[in-house]
């Protein structure tokens, strides 16, 4: 896979993401408050290198390696309490809030699974979301169908990202680390 079919290959997953969270939008609405101005989850977060990559394109930007922005506290595309990137927002942004279905998996350092055999299924959410709800109410009262599947959307980011690295464009990123946003600048 060359450099732009990877890139195509996580932008499709992003739009795949944004479908799946349309369908499910109807669905979790009472229990939801997500909403423009809620900015609770907008923390400084640190991404993978294909997702920096992509931003930095998107963006016109490129990154840092030098100095410390691990110190930020928000999103450093936080404006007046809104994403200023919201189109080029990675994923873990997009598929905040909603009810995330997770299968635990145990990966080896080539970014290979150790098992095919099904873990551990928990769910999470943003913690402003079904105040009233355990997980274990939301595994029981919902189907698998009704909630985000994380897990083989993580997985692809994972392979997608590990393919990204053998690019020369990966040049630079660590395999196994993550890249704060506030790395990205003009």
């Amino acid at each position: 896979m060359n450099m732009t079919e990877i890139i195509s290959s996580y932008r499709n997953l992003r739009y795949e993401l944004e479908n799946q969270l349309e369908r499910l939008a109807p669905l979790h609405a009472s229990g939801m408050s997500c909403r423009k101005g809620c900015s609770k989850c907008c923390i400084h977060l640190a991404l993978l290198p294909l997702e920096i990559y992509v931003m930095a394109e998107d963006l016109g930007l490129h990154y840092s390696f030098s100095g410390n922005v691990s110190g930020l506290k928000q999103c450093p595309f936080l404006k007046d309490h809104a994403c200023s990137v919201y189109n080029e927002r990675p994923v873990i942004c997009r598929a905040f809030g909603f009810p995330q279905l997770w299968i635990t998996e145990e990966w080896n350092a080539d970014g290979l699974r150790l098992s095919d055999e099904e873990s551990e299924k928990t769910v999470d959410w943003c913690e402003m979301n079904f105040p009233d709800r355990t997980p274990g109410e939301v595994l029981r009262d919902y189907s698998e169908k009704e909630l985000l599947f994380m897990t083989p959307i993580k997985r692809k980011l994972n392979e997608l990202n590990l393919l990204f690295l053998k690019q020369p464009e990966g040049a630079g990123f660590e395999p196994f680390e993550r890249y704060f946003m506030g790395g990205l600048v003009c």
